[in-house]
C-alpha cells in the first residue's frame, strides 16, 4: 500500500495529504485487525525514490536526491515492523523490478537476436534501494522480519559479479515483462513458484 514514500517524495501535488491519511486509515485497520500468524507485504516501486518526474521513465533524480525518501521508507518500516512483533505477525519486504528503457512487447524486445543490451537494465537501477531493505531486514534481526529480492529472480548475474535485467525470465525467452516495469502473466507465475517457496520456508504459511 501507499507508505511514506509517497508521502515525502511523491511529485504529484495534492497526494502528501490524500497519501498521508490513507497512510494512517491502514495503519489503524492494522492495529484493529492483525492477529498472530498474519502476514503483512510491504512493496513499493523504487523509481519514486529516484526519478525526478511522475513517471518510471523520467530522468533520474541525482545520486543524492534518494536518499531522504529511502531514509523516510526504512522509518517507516521499522515502526511497522513493531506493530507486527507485538501481533506475533510477519513482515515481507517485497523488492521492486526493473524498469526497462523499451517496451517489453515491441518487436526488438521480443526477438532473442534483435535485443541486445537495447531492452536490459543494469544493476544500478535502484541498487540503493535494494540494500536499504537487505539490510533493515538484517539490522532488525527479527525472526518475523523477511526480504525476497526480485532482482535475484529475475535479472541475470554476470561472471563479474554484477546483474542485467531484461524483459525475459532468466534463461528462457519468454517474456517476464507486458510493458516497461509490469510482469506478464508468465513472469508474474515464474515470481509466484518462488513466493510461495520462501513464504513456505521461513513459516508464514504451512
Amino acid at each position: 500500500y501507499y507508505t511514506s514514500v509517497q508521502r515525502h517524495h511523491w511529485p504529484v501535488r495534492g497526494c502528501a495529504d490524500h497519501c498521508g491519511r490513507y497512510i494512517e486509515y491502514v495503519n489503524e485497520g492494522l492495529a484493529a485487525q492483525l492477529h498472530a500468524g498474519d502476514v503483512v507485504a510491504v512493496s513499493n516501486g523504487a523509481w519514486k525514490m529516484y526519478t525526478a518526474g511522475t513517471s518510471p521513465r523520467s530522468t533520474r533524480s541525482p545520486e543524492s536526491s534518494h536518499a531522504p525518501a529511502i531514509a523516510a521508507e526504512v522509518a517507516f518500516v521499522e515502526t511497522l515492523a513493531a506493530l507486527v512483533a507485538s501481533r506475533s505477525a510477519s513482515l515481507l519486504l517485497l523488492g521492486d523490478t526493473a524498469v526497462l528503457p523499451r517496451l517489453a512487447n515491441v518487436p526488438i524486445c521480443r526477438s532473442p537476436s534483435l535485443r541486445g543490451t537495447q531492452c536490459s537494465v543494469d544493476e544500478w537501477q535502484w541498487q540503493g534501494w535494494h540494500e536499504a531493505q537487505a539490510a533493515l531486514a538484517a539490522r532488525l534481526d527479527r525472526p518475523h522480519v523477511h526480504f525476497l529480492s526480485l532482482w535475484d529472480l529475475l535479472c541475470v548475474r554476470s561472471a563479474t559479479g554484477t546483474h542485467s535485467c531484461g524483459p525475459n525470465i532468466p534463461g528462457t525467452n519468454i517474456m517476464a515483462f507486458f510493458d516497461y516495469d509490469h510482469l506478464s502473466v508468465d513472469g508474474a507465475l515464474f515470481v509466484h513458484s518462488f513466493l510461495c517457496h520462501f513464504l513456505y520456508l521461513h513459516a508464514m504459511i504451512a
